[in-house]
């Protein structure tokens, strides 16, 4: 099995030019990968920064995912903004660092609204157009389980489901404390019972979860302590007995702030 993983620069605004054997996007300021394989092709769907004037207070503004997809990892098709606030969800003002899953023939998208809680859209096609099914926010502060937590930053989701068909949504960010995890419903536009929290050491942000012969590898951003690198953790259990995996991928040489990945298997 040939596990792939692609890390792009967290708020690209400030990035240079990735370097790789086969860039994918050197012509949009893209960020916070999320990957959807489907039919043959796999998706990124990226945080997109082409908007921002340059000057005193103008990134972190990002308000559309811009989707690319690829049949072989190398050739790539720029597909542009698939998804826009408040144009598609009028109660949020910012979209960032989304997660992308299909279920039952439906595509599930899950964006920050900043670092103020989590929505979700849906979709019959990976390039949209997607719907606001719920007209506010999937998770905020308010939803039961995620405070206490301190200076906790709600964003940078990721969906998940097991082998056994259970659905799973992991965010947070800026603490070892702020993990956080929910099952989904089937729906997967509500949650099953209270918000779980998780630790991971020198969590800081961009949650990833991923299954491997049998165990569930958290991986995430560390905090800039902790070099930005992307490290993870690891369990017998999806929600629960995490412990310090290591380090997935050190800070890049060409970069000017944090790391996001996106892990998956591609034809493999």
């Amino acid at each position: 099995m040939k596990n792939l993983l692609i890390s792009f620069i967290v708020f690209a605004a400030m990035c240079q030019s990735a370097f790789a054997d086969y860039p994918i996007a050197s012509h949009r300021f893209l960020a916070d990968p999320a990957s959807l394989v489907y039919n043959g092709r796999v998706y990124l769907y990226c945080s997109n920064d082409d908007e921002n004037p340059l000057g005193e207070n103008s990134s972190y503004m990002m308000k559309s995912l811009v989707c690319v997809s690829s049949s072989d990892m190398k050739n790539w098709t720029d597909h542009g903004i698939v998804f826009q606030v408040p144009r598609d969800a009028k109660w949020a003002n910012r979209s960032w660092a989304p997660s992308v899953i299909e279920r039952n023939g439906r595509i599930y998208l899950y964006f920050g609204n900043s670092g103020n809680g989590i929505g979700v859209a849906v979709s019959d096609n990976p390039l949209g157009p997607f719907k606001d099914p719920l007209g506010k926010e999937l998770i905020s502060i308010k939803t039961p389980g995620v405070l206490p937590a301190k200076h906790m930053w709600l964003f940078d989701p990721m969906a998940f489901i097991d082998d056994d068909g259970q659905a799973y949504i992991y965010f947070g960010g800026n603490g070892d404390s702020n993990v956080r995890a929910a099952k989904l419903n089937t729906d997967m536009i509500s949650l099953d019972g209270d918000v779980i929290k998780l630790t991971a050491q020198n969590f800081f942000e961009a949650s990833w979860m991923h299954k491997h012969n049998g165990k569930y590898y958290f991986s995430y951003s560390s905090n800039p302590k902790a070099e930005m690198r992307i490290d993870y953790i690891i369990s017998d259990n999806p929600v629960s007995g995490f412990v310090y995996g290591g380090i997935v991928s050190k800070q890049p040489p060409h970069n000017d702030n944090n790391n996001h990945q996106a892990i998956f298997n591609f034809k493999g």
